[in-house]
C-alpha cells in the first residue's frame, strides 16, 4: 500500500502529505509514541521521496525499512540521474571522515550523485 500510495503521490504532484490515525486505540511505538502503523507508513514513504544516492547518507537503519526494496522506484522529477542536468541538485555535506580538498583551501565535501 506505501508503494501505491508514493507512486499516486508522485504522478499527482502531491507537495505535502499528512498523515492522520483515526483509531484512538491503535498501538504505539515505544520509540515516539505515535502509532506503529503511522511510523511504518511515514517511515517507508521518507525513504521513497528520498532519491536514491542520498539514502546511505539520510536515512538510517531501520527495522521498518527490512522489506523495503521490494517497492517500486518512484522516478520523482527530483530524483535526477547523473545524466540528467537542470540548474540545481539535491545533496547532502558529508561528515568529517571524508577526505577534505587538498592544500590550505578550507571547504567540504557535498554528496550530490555525480
Amino acid at each position: 500500500l506505501v508503494g501505491q500510495m508514493a507512486r499516486a503521490l508522485t504522478i499527482y504532484g502531491v507537495d505535502e502529505v499528512v498523515i492522520f490515525e483515526d483509531r484512538s486505540d491503535a498501538p504505539s511505538s515505544d520509540e515516539d509514541g505515535i502509532s506503529n502503523g503511522m511510523a511504518f507508513f511515514a517511515r517507508n514513504l521518507q525513504y521513497l521521496e528520498t532519491p536514491q544516492y542520498l539514502r546511505k547518507q539520510l536515512v538510517p537503519v531501520h527495522k521498518d525499512l527490512k522489506w523495503v526494496g521490494l517497492l517500486a522506484p518512484l522516478d520523482a522529477p527530483h530524483h535526477l540521474r547523473k545524466h540528467e542536468h537542470l540548474p540545481y541538485r539535491e545533496g547532502v555535506v558529508l561528515e568529517k571522515g571524508w577526505p577534505g580538498p587538498t592544500g590550505d583551501e578550507k571547504g567540504c565535501w557535498v554528496n550530490c550523485g555525480l
